[in-house]
């Protein structure tokens, strides 16, 4: 794609040293033309050897749906990884069918080129918001259950701005906790980032959320060469368009920083079957975003009462991640929102049935899905 100056968007870095393990990387957008301010993209960092950007990457990753979205090329005032921009192309040819609307938008930096030395390792880093598809996958790979694939996650990342808002900080110290719970025993650092880019750079967030787990693992490439991103939708579920997906998360990566969209071999059903050898994990699952307990699981809303299901579907009925287990009437009031919901219960059903389970809650699940359909 060409750049066109008219309606387009230049973007600058800002960087603040807090202290020594608190940093802020901003990322200022204005007009091409008039150089208004329009806003900025900031991500505050709290953990050890925090080091300053080297290139525009995270921009790059964050800002292509906005731009897309508003018809807006982009100009960035420094370095961007070739490989990147190229990948980009193609994220954008893909999103751009998925989404007609969307425009096709070009990309273009001061300087274009690698944007660190490759590095033959196989550390990696992994977004984690303690739910089942981040947890099953750190699992795997730190347990070596992937063959020849699995990675050493050196560390870990969880965001405050996504399903936990920016000034939740009560809500935010809990998952910490939950998640220093699982990850410490590993040795396994656990980063926080707090950001804006859910609320102010990503509108359509079931649409965007990849990039948006993709822009903060990019912020931690200096010591890593693989970004892992937790799978939702095995490979005979897949949904599209859906904001994470293996055909276009790749397309995400760098040169020297290879995003993985990890575990789509497995259900959901099947990850918790396997989890259940993780005892922390099992006691410290978070993954509620909806309820009224910040940061821990509230119990009652439509995606805890699935995952106690999927626990049930294995043989286990009161998982220590939950204060209480599930009876059968509370399946009836559950209300099934979306089509990718929809084919979770599907799978919770086939689970039931392939094991054999007969309990009341397995004609509850059924009844569900069938209202669903006359719905």
């Amino acid at each position: 794609m060409g750049f066109a100056k008219m309606n387009a968007l230049t973007v600058w870095y800002e960087h603040k040293r807090i202290s020594s393990d608190r940093k802020k990387d901003s990322f200022i957008v204005e007009d091409y033309t008039t150089g208004r301010r329009l806003g900025q993209l900031d991500f505050e960092s709290f953990g050890s050897n925090l080091r300053n950007l080297s290139s525009f990457n995270a921009a790059a990753v964050g800002l292509v749906f906005y731009g897309m979205i508003h018809k807006q090329d982009i100009r960035f005032r420094g370095l961007v990884s070739k490989r990147l921009l190229e990948n980009l192309e193609e994220f954008q040819a893909a999103w751009g069918k998925w989404r007609p609307a969307w425009s096709r938008i070009g990309l273009s930096a001061d300087v274009e080129g690698s944007t660190d030395t490759i590095r033959e390792t196989e550390d990696a880093i992994c977004t984690f918001s303690g739910g089942v598809d981040a947890t099953f996958s750190l699992w795997r790979h730190h347990f070596k259950k992937e063959g020849r694939h699995h990675k050493t996650i050196k560390s870990a990342v969880m965001v405050q701005g996504f399903d936990i808002a920016g000034g939740d900080e009560t809500g935010m110290q809990a998952a910490l906790r939950s998640a220093r719970n699982m990850l410490d025993p590993l040795g396994i650092e656990l980063y926080r980032v707090r950001t804006n880019l859910k609320d102010k750079w990503l509108p359509d967030w079931n649409m965007n959320f990849g990039a948006g787990c993709a822009t903060v693992l990019h912020l931690f490439s200096h010591g890593h060469s693989f970004g892992i991103i937790g799978g939702d939708e095995p490979y005979d579920r897949l949904i599209t368009p859906w904001g994470s997906n293996p055909i276009t998360n790749h397309l995400l990566s760098s040169q020297v920083f290879k995003i993985l969209y990890d575990g789509n071999g497995f259900s959901r059903t099947e990850k918790i079957e396997r989890l259940v050898s993780w005892p922390e994990a099992v006691n410290n699952l978070r993954v509620c975003w909806e309820g009224n307990t910040p940061g821990k699981n509230c119990g009652s809303c439509e995606k805890c009462r699935r995952t106690k299901l999927n626990f049930l579907a294995v043989g286990i009925d009161q998982p220590g991640c939950f204060a209480e287990p599930i009876q059968a009437e509370d399946v009836r009031t559950i209300k099934i929102s979306n089509h990718a919901v929809r084919t979770m219960y599907e799978e919770i059903l086939e689970a039931a049935e392939r094991r054999k389970i007969s309990a009341p809650w397995v004609t509850e699940v059924r009844q569900l899905l069938q209202r669903s359909i006359r719905g």
